[in-house]
């Protein structure tokens, strides 16, 4: 109950939360614990999914939504997560938990190495120094294919239960929001927006930006390692088109972009209205669900530039002032 008070009040910082938003976060948590006793087991494999989407989504929400740096290449930290799990899984026999961890901390060690001479640049050219990074490693694992397989990718034990590749999933997306909302109420966070506002600003009144961007970033690259790791070990497979896949780097973007850039719950927001109508699209139109998805996406754009969370606030402004 604590952590559903806490959410709340994240949400509405001027305000004591209401008992009935505490409850509704409450059965909320209640009902993500129960899933994989409710479910079915297509739809815990959609529900783990979705909380894989939002730990992605909440992570590079952390340097694209809350530094300003536009980060086009993340699924670079996916894609390692992916491989060092696998490969400590299959290779050096770890537990699939030890294995994940690893993979995060591998994740986090590249982004220290590629964050530090590619923070000093903005804008475009930040774009594409982290999207040629991304490409760069799935090439790499194509010429590396004595280690990593090449093309033809690295089988893994086939998972027994989807409860513990769910709980990993959910454990993470709880965290995820939960590390968002420490952020959001934490002098770093006060510091990486300034530094999103206006970066000349924040170093003339002493922020050191290159340290503290550099902090954001190697950051974000935790929870995607990890996530690649544990989605490795419930496909049971992974290849260099799968693991560093533009797919899953755009998706995330998009959830970010869709639900508020740089607010707690926009990524949550955003992960579940992508992926839920994205899978209820296919299922309905499987030829045109793409195009359909997309003509959503360029109305909501055009119409709420801020997101859905920039959207309900401009609502909630407006009430006050009429009210």
């Amino acid at each position: 109950m604590n952590i559903a008070v806490a959410v709340t009040a994240a949400a509405d910082p001027g305000r004591r939360p209401s008992r009935l938003r505490v409850a509704t976060l409450a059965i909320g948590l209640c009902l993500l614990v129960a899933a994989p006793w409710l479910a079915t087991p297509y739809q815990l494999s959609v529900l783990l999914l979705v909380c894989m989407y939002v730990a992605l989504a909440a992570s590079w929400n952390l340097i694209g939504g809350y530094t300003g740096y536009f980060s086009f290449g993340h699924v670079a930290y996916f894609g390692i997560g992916a491989y060092v799990g696998a490969l400590s899984i299959v290779r050096l026999e770890m537990h699939w938990l030890a294995a994940a961890g690893l993979a995060s901390l591998a994740a986090a060690a590249a982004a220290l190495v590629v964050g530090y001479p590619s923070l000093r640049v903005r804008g475009p050219a930040f774009v594409i120094v982290t999207l040629a990074f991304s490409q760069a490693l799935r090439v790499a694992v194509y010429i590396f294919d004595r280690w990593t397989g090449g093309g033809q990718g690295i089988s893994l034990p086939p998972v027994q239960s989807l409860t513990q590749v769910y709980f990993a999933f959910a454990s993470v997306a709880v965290l995820a929001v939960l590390a968002t909302l420490a952020l959001e109420r934490s002098a770093f966070g006060t510091r990486l927006k300034a530094i999103r506002d206006d970066e000349f600003a924040a170093e003339a009144i002493g922020i050191d930006t290159q340290r503290e961007k550099l902090k954001a970033f190697v950051l974000s690259a935790l929870l995607p390692g990890f996530c690649g790791a544990v989605y490795a070990w419930y496909l049971s497979y992974i290849n260099p088109e799968e693991s560093f896949s533009l797919r899953i780097n755009v998706s995330m973007i998009v959830m970010v972009l869709l639900g508020g850039a740089g607010t707690v719950f926009g990524p949550l927001l955003g992960a579940v209205l992508v992926f839920g109508v994205s899978e209820l699209l296919w299922a309905r139109f499987p030829s045109m669900h793409q195009l359909a998805f997309g003509l959503a996406l360029m109305a909501l754009v055009l119409f709420a530039p801020g997101g859905l969370m920039g959207l309900l606030r401009q609502r909630r402004t407006a009430a006050g002032r009429s009210g």
